[in-house]
Parts: structure tokens; sequence; C-alpha cells
């Protein structure tokens, strides 16, 4: 179902909440991605702590993945090389204790 998920997200290029396996979606997890460079990930977020980020092809291969033992409420930079990435769609993924968010997105 995640891997269903993954591509209607990327055909659409939209936002969606998904659920990970054994993981429950009631709860929503309130990130926003505000940009995606070939240098960094900047994002906002309503809470603090461990936030796991990866980035992935049109392929579904993981390129990135990172992992931000202190996360801000608010907004949040995160550093990661992107300069061989080719141009193309990527999904970026934000995982909180046991929730996901996937947003698509268009690298130039």
């Amino acid at each position: 179902m995640r891997l269903l998920s993954k591509l209607v997200v990327l055909v659409v290029i939209a936002a969606s909440m998904v659920m990970a396996d054994g993981i429950n979606p009631s709860k929503n997890l309130n990130v926003k991605l505000r940009s995606l460079t070939r240098q960094m990930v900047v994002f906002v977020s309503d809470f603090e702590g461990k936030m796991q980020v990866s980035i992935e092809n049109s392929r579904g291969e993981t390129v990135a993945s990172y992992t931000n033992e202190s996360a801000r409420s608010g907004l949040n930079v995160m550093n990661w090389d992107g300069v061989k990435m080719p141009a193309g769609t990527y999904q970026v993924s934000f995982k909180h204790n046991d929730y996901v968010y996937d947003v698509a997105v268009d690298l130039k």
C-alpha cells in the first residue's frame, strides 16, 4: 500500500498523508516543506524532537537520508548534497515518532 501511495503522490505531484507499516494515521503530522534545493531542505514543523528526512527519486530509490536529533518547532534547515542529482521529481519524506508525511517536489 505504501508503494502505491508513493506512486500516486508522484503522479499528481501533491502532498499526501500516508500510512507506514503499523502506524496509526489518526494523528496529523503537521510539517510543511518550504524549499528543496541541491544544498538544503527547509521545513516548518509544529513540534520538537527527532525528525527523519529521506529523499527518493522517481523510481522510489532513496538518494539521501538524514536524521535531525533536535528538530525545533518552527523553521528547520537540513543540509544535504544534491549537487549531482538530475533534475526531476523527488519525494521528501518526514518521519516523527510513528507518523510519516510525504511530499513530491520538482528539483530543477
